[in-house]
């Protein structure tokens, strides 16, 4: 990613995507251009919590399409109206943006996520080291997209002896 990004957030359940667009693009003006939005479809253990339940990973990429194109339409300027089966937005507006769009990234972790995701996004963000998630990412999205890897990285201080 260009300078600092969210990794992935999710913007289906414990923040509206309005919100997150409104944050995003003010972290971006903050970072002079140097942000990405990473977003991803979520996780039980971080998004059960508001007890709205947890989805099954289709109707979680249904609201992450919703969500994706109600950010990107409040990163392109003007009022926002969107009547769709998960979300409301009505006339909604960023009245601060960057000079520069902020570019989206969005987790995948196969077929599914890279079909319905591809033609929306600047660039794919993998979430394990797959080789085919780059395959149909390029066939998808073409060769010339960008691609980025998550890492997940744990560290902490010896306690007795042990990790």
């Amino acid at each position: 990613m260009e300078g600092r990004g969210t990794g992935t957030s999710s913007p289906i359940l414990r923040y509206h995507p309005a919100v997150v667009a409104q944050k995003a693009a003010t972290v971006a003006i903050l970072s002079d251009g140097r942000f990405t939005l990473g977003l991803g479809a979520g996780e039980n253990l971080n998004e059960h919590v508001v007890g709205a339940g947890w989805s099954p990973v289709n109707v979680r990429h249904e609201m992450l399409h919703e969500a994706i194109h109600i950010i990107s339409s409040l990163f392109d300027g003007g009022y926002v109206n969107f009547a769709g089966e998960h979300y409301r937005v009505d006339s909604a507006k960023l009245w601060d943006l960057p000079d520069q769009r902020v570019p989206i990234a969005v987790a995948v972790s196969g077929a599914q996520s890279i079909s319905t995701f591809a033609p929306l996004v600047d660039y794919m963000v993998a979430v394990e080291p797959d080789p085919a998630l780059v395959e149909q990412w390029d066939a998808a999205a073409g060769s010339s997209s960008r691609k980025s890897g998550q890492l997940p990285v744990s560290w902490g201080p010896l306690i007795g002896g042990q990790r």
